[in-house]
């Protein structure tokens, strides 16, 4: 199903807006190729509880866990509907 742009689409200037547009239509996502950043996402339920949100978090893989890249920043942002960060959802950013 075709997927919808964006409001930070929209914002971009000419030549990155119809880039952006380009890939989205082509390939459902603004972000692939060369503008693609790697990186891992990690959800919740809004209406869990605290708690609950907190224990997702113990149990994720601590100092141990091994990766074949180079972790250096966790961030933490609220989504829109099709998964990407809202550019106004960014919430807080953690150095590794």
């Amino acid at each position: 199903r075709p997927q919808p742009i964006p409001d930070w689409v929209n914002k971009l200037p000419l030549f990155s807006r119809l880039r952006k547009i380009y890939l989205i239509q082509k390939f459902g996502s603004p972000n692939v190729f060369a503008d693609y950043d790697p990186h891992v996402t990690v959800g919740y339920d809004e209406k869990a509880t605290i708690a609950s949100r907190q224990t997702l978090l113990d149990d994720l893989p601590g100092p141990g866990f091994q990766c074949r890249a180079a972790l250096t920043t966790l961030a933490v942002g609220q989504v829109g509907a099709g998964g990407s960060v809202l550019q106004d959802g960014f919430v807080r950013k953690y150095l590794l």
